[in-house]
């Protein structure tokens, strides 16, 4: 990212911010999951779930991967940020959003304060989508990576519009399928069509840059991109057209895809030059792993009915995939992107300076690992917390969770610190 100086974007600062309110919004998310241990023992349409997930996927991992993405787009596609002003509506607006969706969720207050909470969230995600996607079209030349983030735009747009339609659906009942039905598209749309697909145009740059590795085919990427929306777009027809009953050759069809993606990251770490790989991806490659294991389980529901197996397991995939590999992945790849950008605006000007400390002493590494050393177990004993029905195991994995998000939060504020010093 050497180039990322020559290209316009929004302040260090406001990419510092949303990590901070990030950070803040995965410490409240673990103090609710200690709380709220009761909640995960019903059905996962539960209020207070309701209002940890949202909280936790949009005011967490998507408000990291919106500021990360006002750097890295930029920077990936060598062209200026189209709005600042646009940024700036985003943030405050999703923050807003966040807050009054989660708060109403967790009481279950419906009606006008919820859906004045999702008019805003849609507001923050269609002007945020709308940014990045003029940034996009900047870039003329064809680029596998710009098609990966533009059509996951698209799926978040699609997600969020969804979303605000079951929000008026609680009032107003306009709907002609039941509220979970719906919620299942929902749900699958964001996850595979936000979440996955943005990570994979994210790390399939980052990945080979940071490793230094001589991986350049993009023909794995090309027909992993096709695969995967084919099977996002195949759901969603199955699903209004024929109530699910092809699900299983979706998910061939979406495995084939992650199949090839992780095949690419393979030949990336095979074919590194960079044989001393540090903490940040080191554990980002281990915490890959837990989206294998969120894609299997996901083969399992499909052949299960909704029986009392099939709820547990059901709130084993979100946290497995919510909790699991997108929070071990936003853990460990914060301290491989904010500590550059804190470094650029400190140090920019002062580069081959042989007193400056490189990116990677701008963070605690003592604090880096206590972060994973209580998140692995908490991880493993909420999910045996769930499959047991056990509210005392869920809380001791809350505790150890809240503990680990601690750690981040304070690696954080430490690097926030020193930029507005």
């Amino acid at each position: 990212m050497s180039h990322a100086v020559s290209v316009k974007t929004v302040s260090a600062k406001m990419i510092s911010a949303h990590y901070m309110a990030g950070s803040i919004a995965y410490l409240i998310v673990c103090v609710l999951v200690l709380m709220s241990g009761n909640a995960f023992a019903g059905h996962f349409f539960h209020p207070q779930l309701l209002a940890m997930v949202h909280l936790a996927a949009l005011g967490w991992i998507s408000m990291i991967i919106i500021g990360t993405t006002y750097l890295l787009v930029p920077v990936i596609l060598d062209v200026n940020l189209y709005s600042n002003k646009l940024a700036y509506f985003s943030f405050f607006s999703l923050i807003a959003g966040v807050i009054g969706l989660a708060c109403t969720f967790y009481h279950f207050i419906t009606g006008p304060l919820m859906q004045v909470a999702a008019l805003l969230l849609l507001a923050s995600i269609g002007s945020y989508c709308f940014n990045l996607w003029k940034t996009t079209t900047k870039h003329k030349a064809e680029n596998i990576q710009a098609d990966f983030i533009q059509t996951a735009l698209l799926w978040l747009l699609v997600t969020a519009i969804l979303g605000t339609l079951l929000v008026f659906n609680f009032s107003y009942a306009f709907l002609p399928e039941d509220h979970l039905h719906y919620l299942k598209l929902h749900a699958h749309i964001g996850f595979a069509g936000w979440f996955l697909l943005l990570v994979m145009g994210v790390l399939s740059k980052l990945m080979p840059m940071f490793l230094l590795s001589k991986t350049t085919n993009s023909k794995q990427l090309r027909l992993c991109w096709y695969l995967v929306n084919g099977a996002i777009c195949g759901f969603l027809i199955d699903m209004f057209f024929n109530q699910g009953r092809l699900s299983i050759v979706c998910w061939l069809l979406g495995a084939a895809g992650i199949s090839c993606f992780a095949n690419f990251l393979y030949s990336v770490w095979k074919n590194r030059m960079k044989r001393k790989v540090d903490l940040p991806m080191n554990t980002t490659y281990k915490m890959l792993t837990l989206g294998l294991v969120s894609v299997i389980i996901a083969a399992v529901l499909l052949i299960l009915n909704n029986n009392e197996v099939f709820l547990q397991l059901a709130k084993t995939y979100g946290v497995l995939f919510l909790g699991g590999f997108l929070t071990g992945l936003v853990l460990a790849q914060t301290f491989k992107i904010l500590p550059y950008i804190i470094w650029l605006e400190l140090f920019k000007d002062m580069a081959g300076a042989e007193s400056i400390p490189q990116p990677a002493d701008l963070y605690n590494k003592n604090w880096f690992n206590l972060q994973f050393t209580f998140y692995i177990p908490g991880l493993v004993l909420l999910i045996a917390g769930i499959i047991l029905k056990s509210t005392t195991v869920i809380s001791f994995g809350g505790m150890l969770l809240l503990l680990s998000a601690f750690f981040y939060t304070s690696n954080i504020i430490k690097l926030i610190r020193m930029n507005v010093n």
